[in-house]
Order: C-alpha cells, then sequence, then structure tokens
C-alpha cells in the first residue's frame, strides 16, 4: 500500500482529498489505472493544485516550483527528504521493475513532495517517478514549474544513455527553463564515466546544463546544487525574481 508519512495541511501545495484518494489505492489498482491512462493522469493532476502551476504567481511571491527527474535508484526521494523543512509526502510502493530492485526494494510512482528555502525563496520541490511506466507524471509536474534537477545513477549500466532518455524526455522543458545536471553514486561502483564525459555529451546534445557530483544523502550538497539552480533562474530572462 502507498505510504502516508503526514497528514496534509493547507500550506502543503498539494489537493489533500485527492492525494489521499492516490495513498488509499492499493499499487495493484495504481497499475490497473495505468491502463486507462486517462484516468490515472487526471487524478494526478488534482493532486497539484492550480494555484502552484502558475508560475507568475509564484514568481511575485518569491517562491519557486522545482522538479526532480531522473531514474530509478539517482537518489530522488533521498534528495528531497534531506533537504525538506516539512515531512515528505510520497507516494512509494514496491518496486517491480529490474531497474529498481537494482538500488531499493520500493520505488515512487506518482510524486515526492517537499518545500526548502535557499536565499529567501520558497522552493516547491516535487519528485517524479523513475520506473519509466510513470513517465506522464513528470509532464504533469513541469506545468508551471522555473526548473529541473536530472538525477544519474551513475552505477546503471550505461548512464550516458540514463542522460540521453532524460534530455529527450525533457528536452522542450529545458530549452525554455533552467537545469542542472546531478550525478549520484559516483565514487561507490566500478563505471569508467567521468564527470568530463558528462559534461561532453551534454554539449555534444545541444545542452548547456551544469553538471554536479551529488550524495542525495547530504542536505549541504542537494542545497548547492538547489542553489546553483536558482542562480540559473534568477539570471534567465523570464525567470528573474
Amino acid at each position: 500500500m502507498y505510504m502516508k508519512n503526514i497528514a496534509l495541511t493547507s500550506e502543503s501545495a498539494v489537493n489533500s482529498e485527492a492525494f489521499n484518494t492516490l495513498l488509499d489505492r492499493r499499487s495493484s489498482d495504481a497499475v490497473g489505472l495505468l491502463g486507462k491512462q486517462d484516468a490515472f493522469t487526471a487524478m494526478a493532476e488534482s493532486v497539484v493544485q492550480p494555484n502552484i502551476r502558475r508560475k507568475q504567481e509564484l514568481l511575485k511571491k518569491n517562491e519557486l516550483k522545482i522538479v526532480v527527474a531522473g531514474n530509478v535508484g539517482s537518489g530522488k526521494s533521498t534528495s528531497i527528504k534531506a533537504i525538506s523543512e516539512i515531512p515528505v509526502i510520497s507516494t512509494e510502493t514496491r518496486a517491480t521493475e529490474t531497474d529498481a530492485l537494482h538500488r531499493k526494494e520500493t520505488t515512487t510512482t506518482a510524486i515526492d513532495y517537499g518545500v526548502a528555502h535557499i536565499e529567501n525563496t520558497k522552493l516547491h520541490i516535487y519528485g517524479a517517478p523513475g520506473q519509466r511506466r510513470f513517465d506522464f507524471m513528470s509532464d504533469i509536474l513541469c506545468k508551471g514549474a522555473s526548473g529541473m534537477i536530472v538525477m544519474i545513477d551513475n552505477g546503471c549500466l550505461n548512464p550516458l544513455t540514463e542522460i540521453d532518455y532524460y534530455l529527450n524526455q525533457h528536452g522542450h522543458f529545458l530549452a525554455s527553463s533552467s537545469g542542472v545536471i546531478a550525478i549520484t553514486h559516483f565514487d561507490d561502483n566500478n563505471t569508467q564515466t567521468s564527470l568530463l564525459d558528462y559534461h561532453t555529451y551534454i554539449l555534444k546534445n545541444g545542452f548547456t546544463c551544469p553538471v554536479m557530483l551529488l550524495d542525495a544523502r547530504n542536505k549541504q550538497e542537494v542545497e548547492k546544487v538547489l542553489f546553483k539552480l536558482l542562480l540559473q533562474i534568477r539570471n534567465s530572462k523570464n525567470g528573474k525574481i
């Protein structure tokens, strides 16, 4: 069953009734809904309050919506838990895909949500699922977002292929919004992919996102990545706050 971590408050940037509906569904029910993706999408859409999707309204309040995407096991949920100033809202269930089981027993199926303040700016941080059958959730979460962190597990079989996948999936968003690539599990595996390899690959494919190493468990490192993203947003033509 989905894990309910906290009781939602009136300040949460999610629709509590819709979110609890998602939480209360057993994983088998949720997977069954994927066969009726429009129904599942409509339910997921209702989780994110309309006001959180209105970028300009957030900017006026010195608030930003940030999306954290990336492959399974890259540390998306862990990073949000490390930085969030509120108990993280999550929708985790038992992992079933091989890539998910590579790192952990549970995986996000809808969203993670946390809040942090960086440089007096309130960040609403949304984590997208890593399993590809839930890719449509990323498109939902990107509505009204000002920036994205793409997290890649350097210990997966082919991390450059993973970057290629997420740059293609979110290419349209990153073309008009700020982004940072965060590489995790860099020192705890035997892969030969270097940080220079990542920089070169990203530039070769027409993107200018900075690449940073990240220990998703470390609050200070997560803060550095968010600060880098915040600077990009502030310096962008449409994202000044």
